[in-house]
């Protein structure tokens, strides 16, 4: 029978679990609220160790939620824990873990002095794995200091060791970061063709993940690659305008919206699989369970848990399954042509696009949202124009004022009088006349002598899913459109989206 120590320690490991299990599908809120209750049991029982990883990892929750403050008050936590312990791996990834955290909140001296400590541990311990991720870490400060040839040093050795290790996610981050470097030196050919590689790397490591959610989320994790390609061939675009260069990157983001109706139809559309081996798709199915499950566990596991030996072990594992599902898919892309050109079409094509989608009274505008840039294509049967719009912040700031303008004139007030209710309205209208049209002119206002009477289609993304673009079209119809406009709000979404079905002949923009 098990004492009632071993049942809180048994307690606190599922709590843990549980945090990592919400962690890993981005649910911050709810993976911090099982790691403190683990925690307040590991304090309880005396278990240092076990503090130290829970406290490691409400710091790692912190740090994605950009509270900075929390993420290094946690870490120091941990890091003495793991001292007075006199355990070097789990204080490596801890430190690597408080630098990464001062190099997000701006502190660059004090990142670059704590993860420089931590490349000679996890050298003396030969973990190749944890030496990898310090590296890149590494290389993000000198990037940010404005060092370019340390940064690519070390990316290059942090690529190497990710290769070896078969680790395709740490080889695709260290390609992103090269290509953030080569821009930062001015060579944008360059850094288009690495910022290309990372985004093959993760297109391929995403087919393989096993469940729809878990692919969505990993999009989410991997959409600055996409972001960061986008951006550095529109550069390109700005200073060759007739190279191509703009229709590369719009070809770039269709590429990233029409994975959702590939994925649809690689789990459901049982017909693409008619006449494949029956043998090779159970086969292929048991593989897809089995990577995923080991990249969670590369990805997901407390990494400074493991030992040197376990990582490298795991990485080829991982290795060897990859190079088997690819055979697999082989043989099925083989015995069934539809399958291949439906799991595997070719790339999105300008000409098919205009040719498919569009008649001679369309316009089809497409929004992609950036960090520091945004963009915007406005595509005709015959044309492509491209423009440069404010970062993501400044448009989703502006496009929550506006939603939230039309909700607090669409809500009932309690006791309002009549004349009350009336003056609000009046006051609200003007509001969400001046919001609509300072949102307009953002949005449309590159393509506003294109807008006429045909018929208008828009690829939103994020906050501009929710927008309802009816009420920012046409600025002399401004007055009826905001009025049209209440109660429209919580439909929005749904509509973008059903406007935007159809425009990439593989896929489903979104």
């Amino acid at each position: 029978m098990l004492s009632r120590a071993q049942n809180c320690f048994g307690e606190a490991q599922t709590l843990h679990q549980m945090g990592d299990l919400a962690a890993s599908i981005g649910d911050s809120e709810v993976s911090l609220l099982h790691y403190r209750q683990a925690l307040r049991i590991r304090r309880a029982i005396g278990d240092r160790g076990g503090q130290a990883a829970t406290l490691g990892r409400m710091a790692d929750m912190f740090a994605v939620r950009g509270q900075h403050a929390k993420a290094l008050q946690q870490y120091t936590q941990a890091l003495s824990l793991l001292r007075s312990l006199e355990d070097r791996r789990g204080e490596a990834w801890i430190l690597s873990g408080l630098g990464t955290a001062y190099w997000q909140s701006g502190k660059l001296s004090e990142a670059l002095d704590r993860l420089e400590s931590t490349l000679p541990i996890f050298r003396s311990l030969g973990d190749r794995a944890g030496e990898a991720v310090a590296l890149r870490r590494l290389a993000s400060v000198h990037t940010d200091l404005t060092s370019p040839l340390r940064a690519m040093t070390l990316l290059r050795e942090s690529h190497q060791l990710s290769e070896q290790l078969g680790d395709p996610d740490g080889q695709a981050e260290s390609l992103y970061q090269m290509a953030r470097v080569h821009a930062q030196s001015g060579d944008l050919r360059r850094a288009c063709e690495v910022a290309e590689a990372a985004v093959l790397l993760t297109e391929r490591q995403r087919s393989r993940v096993g469940s729809a959610s878990k692919r969505v989320l990993y999009l989410a994790a991997v959409r600055n690659y996409y972001d960061l390609l986008i951006d550095l061939l529109m550069q390109r675009h700005r200073t060759a305008p007739s190279e191509g260069h703009g229709t590369a990157a719009f070809l770039v983001s269709e590429r990233a919206r029409a994975r959702s109706l590939l994925e649809t139809l690689t789990e459901s559309g049982h017909e693409i699989r008619r006449g494949v081996d029956p043998a090779l798709l159970e086969r292929r199915q048991s593989l897809q369970k089995r990577l995923e499950a080991q990249t969670e566990f590369l990805l997901l596991g407390n990494a400074y848990s493991l030992t040197p030996q376990e990582a490298q072990a795991a990485g080829r594992e991982l290795q060897r399954l990859t190079t088997e599902f690819e055979r697999v898919e082989a043989a099925i892309r083989t015995s069934n042509a539809a399958y291949a050109a439906l799991t595997q079409p070719p790339a999105p094509d300008l000409a098919a696009i205009q040719r498919e989608i569009l008649d001679e009274n369309s316009l089809l505008l497409e929004y992609a949202l950036g960090a520091e840039r945004s963009y915007l294509w406005a595509l005709t049967r015959s044309s492509l124009a491209s423009f440069e719009l404010p970062g993501r912040s400044e448009i989703e700031s502006r496009v929550r004022q506006f939603y939230s303008l039309l909700a607090a004139a669409n809500a009932s007030r309690k006791g309002e009088a009549e004349t009350q209710r009336a003056a609000r309205l009046k006051s609200a209208k003007r509001q969400i006349r001046e919001s609509a049209g300072a949102l307009g002119r953002v949005l449309l206002g590159p393509v506003a002598g294109q807008l006429g009477g045909g018929r208008l289609l828009i690829v939103a993304e994020g906050g501009l899913q929710y927008l309802p673009f009816a009420a920012l079209a046409e600025p002399r119809e401004l007055e009826k459109a905001t009025a049209r406009t209440f109660g429209a709000a919580s439909g929005a979404a749904s509509r973008n989206r059903e406007l935007a079905l159809g425009f990439v002949p593989n896929g489903v923009a979104s």
